[in-house]
């Protein structure tokens, strides 16, 4: 052997890639705004499919943790994110997470310019949940391939749920002059809404008997609220419609 002899670090090896990253447990209140960040950003740098955080805790923390994961900007795997008590900002599809196919927020932080960029971004979505998520005031829900839509209602918190593009628009009035829009979007097979009943929802009888056959399955959960499930197949010949701006129709009830 001529010459001194030389040792070679082998080249690191990049971290080994997951297809579903889901976490189930139970933590401690303190804890969770600690873990949560870390378990998102060790799902990241692993390039996963699937990201779903249930993180139990009670009572549910004050603050939201930040997802502001700018060094996976590159990120093209991701198909599903499940998470809550968040901060979601800047929007998700401006971090690379545009290859998006089935969002799930609950309890977050979450502004309506912020969910308006997301779903701009966002074009492959098609199942969106927002679940009592905080600060929006008026939600407008889009997206060319959004087949399905769940939306929890936070209590006193909002003025206006809106889905856009519609040729035909559902508006379910609520007490102190607040309302839910939902409307048919080219894709859209199933709604469900969640509705506060201490706010003067309308009751399930008077649903019923607007929506008939439309409206295929109704049921009380619990006190606080009523599950409107919706196979979105409205017809014009549903009476009391009048045209409204953006081209779509409003239900006057």
């Amino acid at each position: 052997m001529d010459g001194p002899l030389q040792l070679r670090r082998p080249n690191p090896r990049p971290p080994p890639e997951l297809q579903n990253f889901i976490v189930d447990a139970t933590v401690r209140v303190g804890f969770y705004s600690n873990i949560a960040p870390s378990l998102v950003e060790f799902a990241l740098a692993h390039h996963v499919q699937v990201l779903v955080l249930n993180l139990i805790t009670s009572p549910l923390p004050d603050t939201a943790f930040d997802f502001t994961f700018s060094s996976y900007i590159n990120n093209r795997s991701l198909k599903q994110i499940s998470l809550g008590c968040a901060n979601i900002n800047p929007p998700l599809g401006c971090q690379g997470f545009a290859s998006l196919k089935s969002l799930r927020l609950w309890r977050c932080k979450l502004t309506d310019e912020i969910t308006r960029e997301t779903l701009l971004k966002c074009e492959l979505l098609e199942s969106l949940i927002i679940d009592k998520c905080r600060e929006l005031k008026h939600v407008k829900i889009f997206g060319p391939r959004l087949k399905h839509v769940t939306f929890v209602r936070r209590p006193q918190r909002y003025t206006l749920v809106e889905v856009n593009n519609a040729p035909y628009l559902i508006a379910l009035k609520c007490g102190s002059g607040k309302f839910i829009c939902l409307g048919h979007l080219p894709c859209l097979a199933e709604a469900n809404l969640f509705l506060d009943s201490s706010d003067n929802v309308i009751g399930i009888d008077v649903v019923k008997a607007l929506l008939d056959e439309k409206l295929s399955h109704v049921e009380p959960l619990g006190v606080d609220y009523w599950f409107l499930r919706v196979n979105y197949e409205i017809e014009m010949e549903m009476t009391k419609l009048f045209p409204a701006k953006d081209g779509g129709f409003v239900y006057h009830f």
